[in-house]
This record gives structure tokens, sequence and C-alpha cells, in this order.
């Protein structure tokens, strides 16, 4: 099969997703990362702005969602997508949750505690070595603010994010109910997309550390252990 091209940004979680669902399906595949204020890696392909993106001969598909199903459609097994109903319904259902309804508020709690937290930031967003480094001091402020106008984030919008995630992360909790996977007894989309979509929230402490959602992010954590996954570390 033609090696498959994928631009992303290492720290998205959408891209995440689509990075395990990848290696999940052992396809061929070499990753361009993509520079998240000037995208300039995406001028040969077009329209797109977004990552995820990949780029398969001469087939581009955008959004983590689409290009899940791309791979089930080039690569049936193993399935990302059971072919079967009710599993196909509620497993699409889940994973419709995770990208519309966890997916962005998850990111902006999350850039919300990394531009709050200067030594994260740091650690997480700005270059270590060579002489580019030496602009880190101005860089980080400016970035910072690109990305809280960018994702629209704010004092409102953050309350207005914990409020409705605690009440759909503690129905999937309840959802999922101490098995291992949420559909069936194997890895599906709806797995991959929980635990890529919810990972940044490891350094929202109001979450990782709550008693109350304990269950699903120790699911979280044992998942992405087993597939080999990384973890977003806490400063």
């Amino acid at each position: 099969m033609q090696e498959i091209v994928f631009y992303q940004i290492p720290i998205s979680h959408f891209c995440e997703k689509v990075h395990w669902a990848l290696d999940f399906k052992g396809l061929p595949y070499h990753s361009v990362s993509v520079n998240p204020f000037t995208r300039k890696e995406l001028a040969s392909i077009g329209e797109a702005k977004q990552v995820p993106v990949i780029r398969h001969g001469d087939q581009v598909v955008f959004e983590s969602s689409a290009i899940v199903s791309y791979l089930d459609e080039i690569c049936p097994d193993p399935p990302l997508v059971p072919e079967k109903e009710p599993e196909r319904r509620e497993c699409l259902e889940i994973e419709r949750i995770a990208d519309q309804e966890i997916g962005p508020a998850v990111r902006r709690l999350a850039y919300d505690a990394l531009t709050s937290n200067r030594g994260m930031f740091k650690r997480l967003m700005l270059p270590k070595k060579g002489a580019v480094r030496l602009l880190n001091p101005v860089k980080a402020p400016l970035m910072s603010i690109t990305l809280r106008w960018h994702f629209g984030i704010s004092r409102k919008s953050c309350a207005r994010d914990r409020i409705s995630l605690s009440r759909r992360i503690a129905l999937l909790q309840d959802r999922l109910d101490g098995r291992g996977h949420f559909i069936g007894e194997t890895l599906t989309i709806a797995d991959i997309s929980v635990a890529s979509l919810l990972c940044p929230l490891e350094i929202v402490k109001d979450f990782s550390e709550s008693a109350d959602f304990s269950r699903i992010f120790a699911w979280m954590r044992s998942l992405r252990e087993e597939h080999g996954r990384r973890r977003w570390q806490k400063q």
C-alpha cells in the first residue's frame, strides 16, 4: 500500500486520535509536523487549513472522523468501527460525543491551564535548542494571547466548559461501567476517541485529580499504556 502522509500538530489531541488509529491499523505512514501559527506545511494540499489531514496518493482527507472512516475503507482489518448494529451506531455516537462535546471543551481548558503556567508553557510549547530559543521571552506572551483568542478562551467559556464536561464525563464513566472497552471486548474508535480527547485534561487538576472522575481517568491511563501512547505530563 502507498504510504500515507499525516499532517499533524504533535500537541493536538485530535491528531493523537488519528495517530493512534493509524498505528492500530498498522498502515505505512510518515508524519509532517505543522507549525500551528503559520501552517505553511499545508500549502501544498490546497484548501486544508486545519489538522489532522492525511494525503494518500491523490486523496486528501480532512477531520478525524472522516479520516477514521477512510482508514476503515482502505484497510478493513482490524476494524475501527464495528460492522453490525447496534454496536456500529453506538460506537459512532460515542465518537461524535467525544469529537463535538468533549474535544473542543478539553482543548480550551487545557490551553487555559497551559497559558496560566509559565513553566509548563515553556516546557511544552517553546523551542529548547538552537538560536531561536533566545526569542522565547518575546514569543511566549504573544503565543499565549494568540491561542486564547483563537480558541475563544475566557473565564466565562471555561466556566461553561467545566459544567458541560463534568456532566458528559460522568455519563461516559457510567456508560463504561468498569469495562475495558465501550463496545464489546476489543478496541474501537469509541475508545480511541475518548482516551485521546480526554488526555489533555491530565494538566487540569480539578478533573484529573478529582475522585468523581477517577474511574475514567484510570481507564484512560491504563488503555493508553497498554497501547504505547504518550501521556501528558503535569508540572
